[in-house]
């Protein structure tokens, strides 16, 4: 009898071990599902890294090479080229990236609502959103696209070589270089939310 229930302890003793090793392995697994905040600032991550793509290949490559041109040559290219860069997909890949905004609210939400999430996390998104907002967007739209439009209107040779090649290649690289900081912020952030 002795022997029967001993056993009969054992097999049950061992069952209640495997059952114990099999839940602290599934604890320590690493959850690799998304969820929405981190979807969202991935996709504002890979935006803001092509919009830098974009920008500094005109400042390090395209420009320099319109200026190798004579003047009226590259003042056509270059309007050319402001034309057909407006399109669905540049706008998505040129501004897509502050969606990082809603991402942005909700860790400072989640920070002041004292959740588990890491409250850093929040400060590079917002610093990831402010970035991209005041020095890639504001600058495009109050530096780059008024030259455009002026030497659109006027195909001016004297503002083309003396202005347009420079400031407007200035700005470039500043929006070029801000895109650039915001993705890694973005990066940053998106490797804290789980910390």
């Amino acid at each position: 009898m002795n022997s029967y229930g001993s056993t009969t302890d054992t097999s049950s003793n061992n069952a209640h071990s495997i059952y114990h090793a099999t839940n602290s392995e599934s604890h320590n697994t690493i959850d690799t599902t998304l969820d929405m905040n981190e979807v969202i600032m991935l996709i504002s991550v890979i935006l803001n890294s092509m919009a830098a793509g974009i920008i500094i290949i005109f400042s390090n490559t395209i420009m320099p090479a319109l200026s190798k041109q004579d003047l009226s040559t590259g003042i056509g290219v270059m309007n050319t080229i402001n034309v057909i860069i407006v399109n669905p997909l540049f706008i998505i890949i040129f501004f897509g990236g502050l969606i990082s905004v809603f991402p942005t609210v909700s860790l400072l939400r989640k920070k002041d609502n004292n959740s588990n999430s890491n409250p850093v996390a929040g400060y590079y998104a917002l610093a990831s959103t402010l970035i991209y907002f005041f020095g890639q967007f504001l600058v495009t739209v109050t530096q780059n696209v008024p030259r455009n439009n002026q030497l659109a209107e006027y195909s001016d040779e004297t503002y083309w070589a003396q202005d347009y090649l420079i400031s407007w290649v200035n700005w470039n690289t500043f929006r070029g270089v801000s895109a650039l900081v915001s993705a890694v912020l973005g990066a940053m952030s998106l490797t804290l939310m789980r910390r």
